[in-house]
């Protein structure tokens, strides 16, 4: 409840989005300034290093936030998805990171808190919002109420930028493909819309975060997290 009495400037001392902004000012000669946020950032991008976006899977509040708004609006939710689609789609992502690093070097200052509607959304029994933080705080409603994890899958900067991390993770989802019976059931429980099916061996999409429903609805048993060994 702390939070709720926070102005959206003191409430992204915590977020862990802020090393974007905060490596972008540093380039022009702003020191850090959110160094608890920093720090957090720092620490789950090595994180994805051990385990593909972990954070989105199990830290991320936004994440549980969309988790519930998904079983309330689970008779209207898209339950399937273009997997090629859904893959291009989530390079939007990129986009607004790009758009927020070049904001936050342009302006020297951070650039997302402009229209950050999670921050405002803390803030605004006291704030009030202005119009663009509205909108996107709308968008943010909508997508993931249209979408399992809408946001995760297309518009989180900090997502993608932990994606970009994942490659190297060294514990991945291994499937057995000799017990695997391509039931399809995974496809159809991943939060991200990935096609668990057609991964091969590994999971190796960047958009798998990491929360293990494919294994726990595997009846196989097919799925499990293991160590990946670096050829």
């Amino acid at each position: 409840m702390g939070f709720v009495l926070l102005t959206p400037f003191q409430a992204h001392w915590y977020c862990p989005f802020v090393i974007t902004p905060s490596i972008a000012m540093f380039l022009r000669g702003v020191r850090i300034i959110f160094p608890v946020g920093f720090i957090l950032g720092v620490c789950f991008l090595a994180l994805t290093l051990v385990l593909p976006r972990s954070f989105c899977g199990f830290i991320c509040p936004l994440g549980t936030f969309q988790d519930l708004v998904a079983r309330a609006a689970y008779p209207i939710q898209k339950k399937r998805v273009n997997y090629q689609l859904n893959k291009k789609a989530s390079f939007l992502a990129l986009g607004i990171l790009i758009l927020i690093f070049v904001g936050a070097v342009a302006t020297k200052s951070v650039f997302c808190l402009r229209f950050c509607p999670i921050i405002w959304s803390f803030a605004s029994l006291h704030i009030i919002p202005p119009l663009i933080t509205i909108l996107a705080l709308l968008i943010f409603l909508g997508v993931s109420i249209i979408y399992r994890r809408g946001f995760c899958r297309y518009l989180c900067p900090y997502g993608f930028l932990l994606s970009l991390f994942s490659k190297p993770a060294i514990f991945k989802i291994h499937k057995n493909i000799e017990v695997c019976n391509e039931c399809r059931i995974c496809n159809q429980i991943c939060p991200m819309g990935i096609d668990v099916v057609s991964e091969g061996e590994w999971i190796e999409s960047r958009m798998c975060i990491s929360c293990m429903r494919c294994i726990e609805g595997c009846a196989k048993k097919a799925l499990k997290v293991s160590y990946k060994i670096r050829q």
